[in-house]
């Protein structure tokens, strides 16, 4: 693509444009006739509503799934409850904990005290958490059915006799941005649940400090439905292993579950993953990571994140007659020419940052003057538009671009 007026080369990839005098033309468009679309690969994530991580044990097995309320989802056809059914295989669904602050999203800021240290993040740093109780979210419970024994459960936090149930914690791996800056598979994400009462705060399972065998919850099997408190210390993918156990009411031996996994997606750009990938493909940076580019159109996951076009189909474009997206050149009312596209706004989407940059020479990038910048309500929900004013009568060649990062 070039500059109609200088023949000097424009490049989308880098979100560039030209501006060689104070008459422009400039076209932005994608052409779709030659472009083949893919099959979106993604699944419709998690997040409203009820739902219950649901273990039974009959016929001598366990039978896992997610069990959702009615009218939440559409009706599938499962292998436990047979067609029609709302249950879900856990490991082929992702739940989904909003990057906003809380109560309208998952964020919040940790609270001081060192009992609280087992979440992994430090007092008044970013937390992302699924409460306890109902709220306007995704809300997940458990619940557990079978024919249980009464046992004394000698765990501290328990002492008590019942008929328990176990959720172990088996393994977390977390997929997003490490301690090194790079987008991996790593385990700098940490997992944790906990309860709060009016007798205080009970911490279940805690990843930051190892996983043994005291990151577990118990429920009881009479009362048969519980929630807990989930946390997450960082955005990313997290893949959630757990593994059930209970002592058999006839045979007094204990059963156990097969492990189960179960996948969150913490922050703006995870959730936006899980929209167009699979729960094997999320977890893959090759596939999923901000720099991958599986379309082949020369536009990384990040850049088609940072300006909402589809990262599974080539060429293609947000952009529509009454709404500014991608970088484009346009002059206002005065003939003055601005730089304007669409972003995310920081406060859904505070991990992508956005940076305005010109070069004379493609090679040497240098941050723009935002002297005059104006931001608008766009009229897509949770994004904004940027209009730059440029310089009214540049002596040379320049370029301009919006470049974009991914933070922690």
């Amino acid at each position: 693509m070039t500059c109609e007026i200088c023949r000097s080369p424009i490049s989308l990839f880098t979100r560039s444009a030209c501006l060689c005098g104070a008459a422009l033309t400039l076209t932005l468009g994608h052409s779709l006739a030659q472009q083949q679309k893919l099959t979106r690969k993604g699944l419709e994530p998690l997040e409203k509503g009820h739902i219950d991580l649901t273990y039974i044990f009959e016929g001598g097995s366990w039978k896992a799934f997610l069990s959702v309320d009615e009218g939440k989802l559409l009706p599938i056809n499962d292998p436990v409850q047979g067609p029609g059914s709302t249950s879900l295989a856990p490991a082929d669904n992702v739940m989904v904990a909003a990057d906003h602050p809380f109560p309208n999203g998952s964020r919040i800021a940790r609270a001081e005290g060192s009992e609280w240290d087992f979440l992994g993040v430090g007092p008044k740093e970013p937390l992302w958490f699924i409460p306890q109780t109902n709220w306007n979210c995704v809300w997940p419970g458990i619940v557990v059915q079978g024919p249980f024994a009464r046992y004394l459960e000698d765990d501290l936090r328990i002492n008590a006799i019942d008929d328990w149930v176990k959720f172990t914690l088996r393994d977390v791996r977390f997929t997003g941005v490490s301690d090194n800056g790079v987008y991996e598979t790593s385990k700098d994400g940490h997992f944790s649940t906990w309860n709060t009462s009016t007798r205080g705060l009970t911490a279940w399972m805690a990843s930051v400090d190892g996983i043994d065998e005291s990151d577990a919850y118990f429920i009881s099997g009479t009362l048969s439905h519980a929630h807990f408190t989930w946390g997450f210390s960082r955005r990313g993918v997290y893949e959630i292993d757990l593994q059930v156990s209970a002592v058999h009411s006839t045979t007094r031996k204990t059963i156990e579950s097969e492990i189960a996994t179960y996948n969150w997606a913490v922050g703006g750009y995870a959730q936006w993953l899980t929209r167009y990938f699979s729960t094997r493909s999320l977890i893959d940076p090759t596939i999923s990571g901000p720099e991958a580019d599986v379309d082949g159109d020369g536009f990384a996951n990040l850049t088609e994140y940072a300006f909402d076009s589809h990262p599974r189909n080539p060429g293609s474009s947000p952009q529509t007659a009454d709404e500014i997206t991608t970088p484009q050149l346009l002059p206002d009312e005065t003939n003055r020419v601005y730089f304007c596209y669409g972003r995310r706004k920081q406060l859904y989407s505070p991990q992508i940052q956005y940076f305005h940059e010109f070069s004379n020479d493609l090679q040497d990038w240098q941050p723009m003057s935002e002297e005059g910048i104006r931001v608008e309500d766009s009229t897509k929900n949770q994004w904004e538009v940027i209009h730059l004013p440029l310089p009214e009568s540049p002596s040379k060649r320049h370029y301009y671009r919006v470049r974009v990062s991914l933070d922690s």
